[in-house]
């Protein structure tokens, strides 16, 4: 037997197939890189058109006449093959997959559509929506959760966003202390909807803890989160210390 899947991720099924199928079975990771949007089903032929769309192989454990086989069948299909490894597949498809629909679930919930007036730059920029936003919220979470590589580049994403957001306000026509004064005021107001958040986050929390029994103040999260961040900042030990107790502090207000 041959056992397959075709998971927009493939680090985590290809180490599931290992560990749980037995000698006899053969194992390979598969990707199809299209969907019902980008593979256009045709009622006349009863056929999809999937002429030069990708398709990604991991093999695991497969003999070279089943592979051949396999790759046969999909060259027929007028498939491009890619053969790669889990890692290399997931390391690409952070961007390629995982973030594209990221930015697409993004300018959706921004309320940003069609528009009479417009560029072709906005009009590629919408172009991503039929393909990144028709997919259930599952399939959406799983390929970001589930991609080890996924939340590390949504992260330096958003850092570029606020850099750009600074050089737009360090080019306003102002003298020079107007220019970092409109820096803080953007970074102000981007740590109070953060700490907004925060504080929803600790609110449930709290309902948690109550119906559980468990003890508001918990001292050891307090100190692997203090130090967590340290390591991440070249701002001061204690200066850090000093307003993550102000924020605890309140935190725990919110959770009584």
């Amino acid at each position: 037997a041959l056992l397959l899947d075709t998971c927009s991720v493939k680090e985590l099924p290809c180490k599931w197939f290992k560990e749980n199928a037995t000698d006899s079975i053969e194992i390979m990771g598969t990707h199809p890189m299209f969907g019902p949007t980008t593979s256009k089903f045709n009622p006349q032929k009863q056929s999809w058109h999937l002429q030069g769309l990708q398709i990604v192989l991991c093999p695991i454990k497969i003999s070279k006449k089943r592979l051949d086989d396999v790759k046969r069948f999909l060259k027929n299909l007028k498939l491009e093959i890619i053969e790669t490894t889990p890692t290399e597949h997931d390391r690409q498809n952070a961007k390629t997959l995982s973030f594209v629909h990221y930015i697409g679930r993004c300018l959706n919930a921004s309320n940003i559509g069609h528009q009479e007036i417009y560029t072709p730059g906005y009009r590629d920029l919408l172009s991503i929506l039929p393909h990144t936003t028709s997919d259930n919220w599952t399939l959406f979470y799983d390929m970001n959760n589930y991609n080890p590589y996924a939340a590390p580049l949504r992260e330096t994403f958003i850092d570029s966003c606020f850099s750009i957001e600074e050089k737009i306000l360090e080019n306003k026509e102002i003298d020079a202390i107007g220019k970092q004064r409109a820096k803080i005021n953007a970074i102000d107001s981007h740590i109070i909807k953060l700490l907004e958040r925060r504080m929803q986050s600790v609110k449930k929390i709290g309902e948690i803890k109550s119906k559980k029994n468990i003890l508001v103040r918990d001292r050891k999260r307090e100190e692997e989160l203090v130090e967590r961040l340290q390591k991440k900042t070249k701002l001061s030990d204690p200066f850090i210390k000093a307003i993550y107790r102000e924020i605890f502090k309140e935190a725990y207000k919110n959770q009584k």
